[in-house]
């Protein structure tokens, strides 16, 4: 089974990319013919570039840094998943709700996450994405492997992304809510 996967992150711990990068290692392992794109730049790409190297999966994963909207567009419609094995950090760091995962919901991209933070108030697991425990390559594995067979069920999942990203997340909400926090900023500010 061939099949595009995507991640868009910065490259630190909390984004989990070290999980992403075992699970196509496993995957490659499995027969699978998938290429790996990582959209980001941090200080772990070193880390990350050796972990491909140690896992001799260099030719399926492209280290892409940053990229323009357009290519970013372009990518997040090639994909036919995006995966964002998001984990709580060494340091306590975490992810709230990756604005990322509402992107490639939103141009209809399948998403695969973890279940930590406010991301399963995103993603209903099995509906409109799949989430995993975070730190578990594995869970990652039978997770992508499962979309990448079914590809009705991808679809379904993908489509249903779209509909909760225009359902829960409407713009015209986002705006009310925003121009509400600019306003106490500057009442705050002047006072």
């Amino acid at each position: 089974m061939h099949g595009r996967l995507l991640s868009v992150a910065r490259l630190v711990e909390k984004k989990g990319h070290k999980y992403a990068i075992d699970a196509v290692a496993k995957l490659v392992d499995h027969g699978y013919d998938v290429e790996y794109h990582i959209v980001g730049t941090g200080e772990r790409e070193d880390f990350l570039r050796e972990r491909v190297r140690e896992r001799d999966i260099g030719d399926h994963v492209k280290f892409l840094g940053h990229v323009s909207d357009e290519r970013l567009e372009s990518e997040l419609h090639e994909a036919e998943l995006f995966v964002l094995p998001c984990v709580i950090a060494s340091d306590g760091d975490r992810d709230v709700a990756p604005v990322a995962l509402k992107e490639a919901m939103a141009t209809q991209t399948a998403c695969v996450s973890t279940s930590i933070s406010a991301i399963p108030e995103l993603i209903t697991d099995g509906h409109d994405g799949i989430l995993v425990k975070p730190n578990d390559a594995a869970a990652l594995v039978d997770a992508l492997s499962s979309l990448l067979d079914d590809q009705s069920r991808r679809k379904e999942i993908a489509a249903a992304g779209r509909e909760t990203v225009e359902t829960k997340f409407d713009i015209s909400q986002t705006v009310d809510e925003l121009v509400n926090v600019f306003r106490f900023c500057i009442r705050s500010h002047s006072s």
